[in-house]
């Protein structure tokens, strides 16, 4: 693969995938190349058995994405630029519909695109070092596809500062706007702290979490009413398996231990 790798580690309770942003000497600018390894990497991972997690990072505490490929984008024609945007969206689409949590390790720049693919992530978590903008406009063209995405998460007005002006913002201040779930000090803060949303999403139900994961996005989507009946149904699912069971046994054991 061009510019992307995985790695996976194995815990107790299952495996964790790493994607990796490889290209660090032209800061993980998403080129085509990088963006059709990425749908590759997405299937390697998936076919991993007992894949609990994933993790997307840069190569390095540098940077996260600095966004699109800017020779490739000023190669685009009014007749290519539609195929080149169809398979970005595609790639990033595959990332949101992995099955399970998606976390997004930032460090660095995330910007453009790169701030598009964090947004696909169910959470995430950056370093104080961190940047973030969508910069398109100053390069003459819109912020599109899973922009979409980056405004329903910050808010219209937010995104129409960050879209609409293309200014660097710090990691605090996107925090603030709900765009990130943590902020730490540091590269080794930052990785303490991804570890330990591991470790929770590991000691809590497969199942249950994947149920969760659908839930969120569906939830993104559709009207309120809509989303608090469809929510019925995979709670009475979840107690067709034994996770309930075994995992209430285990709170109740550990409650009664402390006494």
């Amino acid at each position: 693969m061009s510019g992307i790798r995985v790695e996976f580690s194995e815990k107790t309770n299952g495996k964790i995938a790493y994607l990796i942003l490889d290209r660090a000497d032209k800061a993980n600018a998403l080129s085509s190349n990088m963006i059709s390894d990425i749908e590759a990497a997405v299937k390697t991972i998936l076919a991993e058995d007992e894949l609990r997690c994933v993790v997307i990072k840069g190569t390095t505490d540098k940077v996260f994405c600095a966004g699109s490929d800017l020779k490739e984008l000023s190669e685009l024609t009014s007749g290519s630029a539609g195929g080149f945007l169809r398979s970005t969206h595609t790639a990033l689409k595959n990332v949101r519909n992995i099955p399970v949590p998606v976390i997004a390790q930032i460090e660095g720049p995330c910007m453009g695109v790169g701030m598009e693919l964090a947004a696909v992530c169910d959470i995430r978590i950056a370093s104080t070092s961190a940047s973030f903008a969508m910069p398109k406009v100053k390069i003459g063209i819109p912020s599109v596809i899973e922009a979409a995405l980056v405004a329903r998460i910050i808010g219209q007005g937010r995104a129409s500062f960050l879209m609409l002006s293309g200014n660097t913002v710090s990691a605090q201040q996107v925090y603030d706007w709900g765009f990130l779930e943590q902020v730490a000090d540091d590269s080794n803060a930052l990785t303490a702290a991804v570890d330990n949303v591991i470790d929770g999403i590991l000691s809590a139900g497969f199942l249950a979490v994947c149920a969760q994961k659908r839930l969120l996005q569906s939830w993104q989507e559709k009207p309120l009413a809509e989303c608090i009946e469809e929510s019925i149904r995979p709670f009475a699912a979840a107690h067709a398996s034994n996770e309930p069971g075994e995992l209430s046994a285990r709170v109740i054991g550990r409650l009664k231990k402390n006494k």
